[in-house]
């Protein structure tokens, strides 16, 4: 059995800890995190710890999971990896690009796994349309919009105020609720976009410093286009939604239901059991990506999601974010 710490006992560690109490393949012998009022949301087993670095220290553990905010998973991931644990990191990769970019290496100076829970991977919805385009069932992709348009209210950001803090979470929207969306949106197009104008605005009258609202325009180097919004002020957690424009058809992909429209009608074509409940949005992958990081692990093999796999939904957000700054489109290629 894997030996499995937790460092971070926020919201989506409860996810985490199910996850691996049913994957049958690991135990989790310590928790951690600065707050000792959450000790009660982790497995009484498992040993408690205010600072990550005693437990490093302490205990003899194969992997750890991050379940941190976003700027602390370099520094956490470093510093594990270099006492020889697996990492097992919650989305974003990182809290800004630069550092994105630097985690990518980790893997090859400390010798360890550094994987990311970009769960929705998993969905066999995204499956299906990857699969169509594979076959060329519809012709040439003309072009792809996407929209998530979710609601989280001022005590979602003043119960955890890092959520808020440019510094500290990077982002707002695009990085904390929508970043599974753009990286749907790199792994249904064959390139990534050339040129990219955006703009990041906080709508709300909430105290923060991220964006809570965004649209983008891609520009790709065939002359396609792309469309992509976000917020967090709609009424409700609305189902995510791309649209995949062919020319013998558009693809809709809607929660994890997938339509046909030919131009007249709407035909369902594929449909997935969603989760229920307050968090349907998550979706169901975080316990497939978990096991599949385990198995990766056990076996010695690279059959997981990477940092570096992560990365191009990461520059599609640094490419966002610097349009908006500088008021004018941003070439990826001119990112460093």
């Amino acid at each position: 059995m894997l030996k499995v710490g937790i460092i971070g006992l926020g919201v989506i560690s409860g996810i985490h800890i199910r996850a691996i109490q049913e994957s049958g393949l690991a135990e989790i012998r310590a928790v951690c995190d600065i707050n000792p009022d959450l000790r009660d949301q982790a497995p009484t087993e498992a040993k408690f710890y205010e600072d990550y670095k005693e437990m490093l220290d302490k205990e003899d553990l194969d992997i750890v999971h991050l379940c941190l905010p976003h700027y602390l998973h370099p520094i956490v991931a470093k510093d594990a990896m270099a006492h020889g644990v697996h990492v097992f990191t919650e989305k974003p990769v990182s809290s800004h690009y630069k550092t994105a970019v630097e985690m990518c290496g980790y893997e090859k100076i400390y010798g360890k796994k550094l994987g990311v829970c970009l769960q929705n991977r998993y969905n066999p919805s995204l499956h299906f349309l990857q699969e169509a385009i594979g076959q060329d069932l519809y012709g040439k992709l003309e072009g792809i919009e996407a929209h998530v348009f979710w609601n989280r209210p001022a005590d979602y950001y003043a119960n955890a105020p890092w959520r808020g803090k440019e510094k500290e979470a990077g982002s707002g929207v695009i990085l904390n609720q929508a970043v599974h969306t753009l990286d749907f949106m790199t792994l249904l197009t064959p390139m990534l976009p050339s040129k990219v104008s955006a703009t990041l605005r906080t709508l709300s009258d909430y105290p923060i410093e991220v964006e809570d609202s965004v649209q983008a325009y891609f520009t790709y180097p065939d002359g396609m286009h792309g469309f992509f919004s976000a917020t967090v002020l709609n009424h409700s957690n609305a189902p995510i939604e791309i649209s995949l424009r062919f020319e013998k058809g558009t693809l809709i992909l809607r929660g994890t239901d997938v339509f046909l429209f030919n131009g007249q009608n709407y035909e369902k074509i594929f449909s997935e059991n969603m989760l229920y409940g307050a968090k349907f949005y998550y979706g169901n992958g975080h316990k497939e990506a978990i096991r599949t990081f385990y198995q990766a692990v056990i076996n010695n093999t690279n059959l997981y999601i990477h940092a570096s796999d992560a990365l191009p939904a990461m520059q599609l957000y640094e490419a966002m974010r610097l349009s908006s700054l500088s008021d004018k489109p941003v070439a990826l290629e001119d990112l460093a």
